[in-house]
């Protein structure tokens, strides 16, 4: 049976300025490992890091410094208010999650996966007083050793139907043959082509399946 893999953070959860504080901290993070406090490049040094690796940790690892999980997930997720890092309820992303957790409804085999830890979908999800449908499993490139690199998880996981708004990552599964990519996005013509699909709502994935 075929896994249906979508992206929790820009596909279910639509939200910039959420996106946009939990980016600040993780720059946050990396420059106090780093030891960076030129204000000037805080931020394009972290970013640069993390569109190379795919992941704060494991640019740091590469970088030869000490960084764990543990010491990550507690700077950007959990030494804070909840509604300092998610943000007020926008009625707009309720409304996108709730249909992707309806269309999820009618598949059998779903996963959401995430760069966070599993707590943050778990956060989010109260904020909006939502469920994740009882049969949805959630993985985190936390799980997999922060993928050892980005593009190991195609490889170190079953193949499938994955959903994301990243060309890079949708780009890279189009190169196995196990994997069917599916750029998401909102108001892009969609299309079924022989490598690359598009989609721009929920609803489209069910023919897909």
């Amino acid at each position: 049976m075929r896994i249906t893999y979508i992206d929790f953070d820009g596909v279910i959860f639509q939200n910039k300025e959420a996106a946009n504080r939990v980016g600040t901290r993780c720059s946050q993070f990396f420059n106090k490992t780093v030891g960076i406090d030129n204000e000037k490049y805080q931020g394009s040094i972290s970013n640069k890091m993390y569109q190379t690796f795919g992941h704060t940790v494991y640019a740091l690892k590469k970088l030869g410094y000490e960084a764990c999980s543990d010491q990550f997930n507690t700077h950007v997720y959990k030494n804070v208010d909840p509604k300092k890092l998610v943000g007020d309820v926008d009625d707009n992303t309720r409304k996108t999650m709730k249909e992707w957790y309806n269309v999820m409804t009618e598949l059998d085999n779903v996963l959401i996966y995430t760069d966070a830890p599993h707590d943050w979908i778990k956060m989010v999800n109260e904020t909006y007083s939502l469920e994740l449908p009882d049969h949805v499993r959630v993985i985190s490139s936390q799980d997999l050793g922060y993928y050892k690199c980005q593009w190991e998880a195609y490889t170190m996981l079953p193949g499938g139907v994955l959903i994301d708004d990243s060309l890079r990552n949708i780009s890279t599964a189009s190169e196995y043959e196990t994997w069917k990519p599916v750029i998401f996005g909102q108001g892009l013509h969609s299309f079924t082509g022989d490598k690359v699909s598009m989609i721009s709502s929920p609803n489209q994935v069910i023919a897909l399946n």
